[in-house]
């Protein structure tokens, strides 16, 4: 979506067949975080990131803040690797960040977003289907992470 939506694209994962697949849909580069310079290669390529969205918080919550450009937005919507450990609040005032959270949008900002999809064609990346019966298999999956895309429970069957 963000990249019909004309921005330049860029993605974290700890694969990098992920990463590559990523590419191949309109990323711009991706960077594999369990990599130690990862955030500072991402910063020599992209400089100051004017938008990030993150749903990993954890310890890497601290690159985020480092990666934002000043006047940046970090909109955070899910901690699966835990609460920072630090969270260093001078660089987010000197640099103006705007930290934002956010579960879900308003039914307006989801009529606006089915739209967004249709004009522009947008179909979703599926993983599998998996049965509705055999939905341990599916949690397993992600669990395990080895996904790349949605994992669609079908409940028909």
């Amino acid at each position: 979506m963000a990249v019909a939506a004309g921005a330049t694209v860029y993605v974290t994962s700890s694969s990098d067949e992920k990463l590559k697949r990523a590419r191949e849909l309109g990323a711009a580069a991706g960077f594999n975080y369990t990599r130690k310079e990862w955030s500072v290669e991402l910063k020599a390529e992209a400089g100051g990131v004017d938008l990030i969205v993150d749903s990993a918080g954890g310890e890497g919550y601290e690159a985020v803040v480092n990666l934002s450009a000043p006047g940046g937005r970090i909109v955070s919507y899910g901690a699966t690797t835990g609460l920072p450990k630090k969270l260093d609040l001078f660089k987010i005032f000197w640099k103006q960040i705007r930290l934002i959270g956010t579960t879900m949008g308003s039914p307006e900002d989801f009529e606006e977003m089915i739209e967004f999809v249709a004009m522009h064609k947008i179909a979703p990346t599926i993983d599998r289907v998996v049965a509705l019966s055999d939905g341990g298999t599916a949690v397993e999956r992600m669990r395990e992470s080895p996904q790349f895309g949605k994992i669609v429970l079908d409940c028909q069957e």
